[in-house]
This record gives C-alpha cells, structure tokens and sequence, in this order.
C-alpha cells in the first residue's frame, strides 16, 4: 500500500480537528498517522480533556531539575515511563 505524503494527512486531519473521537482511532491505524494526529490533538489539550490525566502527563515529561523545586513541596510527582511524544512541543 503507498503511504499518503504527511502534508495531505496533515491536510485532512486538520479538517477533523473538531472530530475528537475520530482522531483518535486514527491514532491507532499506523506510525504515520499517529505522528500526524498527535501535534493536532496536543495543540488545545485542555479543549477535549481537563482530568488529571492530563496533569501526569505533564509532570513525566520533567527533567530532574524541574522536578526538584516540586519535592520540598510535597507534590507527589508520578512515577512511570516517559511518554512517547514530547507533547508539550506542540
């Protein structure tokens, strides 16, 4: 199957930039698609989800060094694996 260029993808996904729930089982089709989705889905995050999920995110993608004025607060900072994207680049 021949891939569509990432600049007609892009094209079409911003055209669905209001279809939440569309974009994001394009996520799941192939890598092409989910690295063209991700940018549209992450550019008003807060316009499709407001929980706390959104918050951990946030706070995996801190460095050590911006995670150390949060300690002597006692904000628990999550653990886990750092997300696959750099969300906040979009």
């Amino acid at each position: 199957m021949i891939a569509l260029p990432n600049e007609c993808l892009s094209e079409i996904f911003n055209n669905l930039n209001k279809g939440y729930k569309i974009l994001f089982s394009c996520l799941l089709v192939n890598r092409q698609w989910c690295r063209n989705v991700v940018p549209i889905l992450w550019n008003e995050p807060l316009s499709h989800t407001g929980d706390r999920r959104l918050t951990r995110i946030y706070l995996l993608l801190f460095n050590d060094e911006e995670k150390a004025p949060l300690i002597p607060l006692n904000i628990l900072l999550p653990n886990g694996p750092k997300p696959l994207f750099e969300y906040t680049s979009h």
